[in-house]
């Protein structure tokens, strides 16, 4: 029975390292990596209904920004910048629903925006900040 274990052992650790699949090629690692992108998702400011910052996610107060505003955010989004994994609490949330009635949610830290927990440096560090407390509060129009 040991030696059936000990067999065992041994092709299921080559099934999960060198033996892979084409699809998840060996990348000198046991696991899998959880996010194989390094970038957050490319959005078109063309293709957005509004946008909103909030200071909680559920939150049923908002900002809204407008065309500028949600260009700029574009800007940030589509940012070139490699993506790094983080686990943070968000100081604000900007939530953008499309035309095509999807909702995309990204988490917003001192420095970093985020989309789950992918997150890329800001050059702007306030810019979300000074937009949500210049901003005029209103009912917020996304729900889910």
């Amino acid at each position: 029975i040991a030696i059936v274990f000990f067999i065992s052992i041994i092709l299921i650790c080559l099934k999960a390292t060198i033996w892979r699949g084409v699809e998840y090629p060996w990348n000198g690692k046991i696991f899998y990596e959880n996010y194989p992108k390094k970038m957050l998702s490319t959005i078109r400011s063309s293709e957005i209904q509004y946008a909103e910052i909030r200071k909680e996610l559920y939150d049923t107060l908002c900002v809204e920004l407008d065309s500028s505003q949600i260009y700029q955010t574009v800007n940030i989004i589509n940012s070139p910048k490699k993506a790094e994994l983080l686990k943070v609490g968000p100081k604000f949330w900007v939530v953008i629903k499309f035309k095509n009635d999807s909702v995309f949610k990204y988490k917003i830290t001192d420095t970093k925006i985020g989309e789950y927990d992918l997150y890329v440096e800001m050059e702007n560090k306030d810019f979300f900040k000074n937009i949500y407390e210049s901003g005029m509060k209103s009912k917020t129009h996304i729900t889910e």
